[in-house]
């Protein structure tokens, strides 16, 4: 019988409602699966938590939350024998969309149940890990200001794209191991998964288990460009259009010329401007 130990925020609307435990108990297969329950005191617990599965052998870590969480509880299981499991409970769900896991709380518990696992590349940013996505410029303004809302979601997330968005001002990144340079920037992001989140998807070509990262370049233009993006992004294929460039490599090495930055939409300010963000092939073990 395999060990789960579930970990839930608690000012979550999952937890507030107090359903969830209700729902492993009813739902996940005790001949198969022995479980407790965890609960998050404070940012940044999730990976204290991850390293505790860990020493404890706990078989399956399933992270109740959004990407921001996921990326919290997945570095301390990297090249680890505990698997990550996701009940999608964030405003984007990106990584959780792109595995196709059930936003439904019953179905992803069912989901757990079948334990088809797979392994799957992560990433690095300098000595932070993460599994969908890093960026710089405009999502990583977004993503600073998002942490700051007091009402969270998917219409809290569109009215702060839009209140910011006359105002940024471009960005500039340099690639050092080719010396390309590009200018006048909307954002620069990495990506090891296809979407931001909510079925967005700025690199629908990326797959997390080839080895490889995708560098993706958009070039800031009008805001009905910017609309025409995000249509394409949702309804298409962005790499079809003039303002996006999109390079694929195992290693990227940058100087970008800004300072706010996100990994899975968690923010941070760089200590340096030089940055080198390194693929690690098969390094994490997810339910899927």
């Amino acid at each position: 019988m395999k060990k789960v130990r579930f970990v839930i925020n608690p000012i979550s609307g999952v937890a507030k409602n107090n359903e969830l435990p209700e729902l492993i108990e009813k739902y996940l297969r005790k001949d198969l699966y022995s479980f407790d329950i965890v609960y998050t005191d404070y940012r940044g617990h999730a990976t204290q938590i991850a390293q505790e599965a860990v020493l404890d052998c706990i078989d399956i870590l399933v992270i109740v939350g959004g990407d921001g969480s996921i990326c919290e509880a997945s570095a301390p299981l990297l090249e680890s024998t505990v698997t990550l499991g996701i009940i999608p409970c964030g405003s984007g769900n990106g990584i959780a969309r792109h595995f196709r896991i059930p936003l439904n709380l019953k179905q992803a518990i069912q989901h757990i149940n079948k334990g088809t696992t797979l392994p799957i590349d992560t990433a690095t940013l300098n000595d932070r890990s993460f599994t969908g996505f890093c960026g710089f410029g405009y999502d990583a303004l977004i993503a600073h200001r998002f942490d700051t809302l007091n009402k969270r979601g998917f219409w809290s997330y569109v009215k702060l794209v839009l209140r910011e968005l006359r105002n940024f001002e471009p960005i500039e990144v340099e690639c050092l191991d080719s010396g390309k340079k590009w200018t006048n920037l909307f954002f620069c992001s990495i990506a090891n998964t296809s979407q931001f989140g909510n079925n967005f998807r700025m690199s629908p070509g990326s797959n997390p288990t080839d080895g490889k990262l995708e560098l993706i370049l958009v070039k800031k233009g009008s805001i009905i460009n910017f609309s025409r993006l995000i249509f394409k992004s949702y309804f298409g294929d962005i790499r079809n259009s003039a303002y996006v460039e999109t390079i694929s490599s195992h290693r990227f090495h940058l100087r970008i010329g800004a300072k706010l930055a996100h990994v899975d939409g968690d923010p941070f300010v760089l200590s340096t401007n030089t940055i080198q963000i390194t693929c690690k092939p098969k390094s994490l073990s997810i339910i899927v």
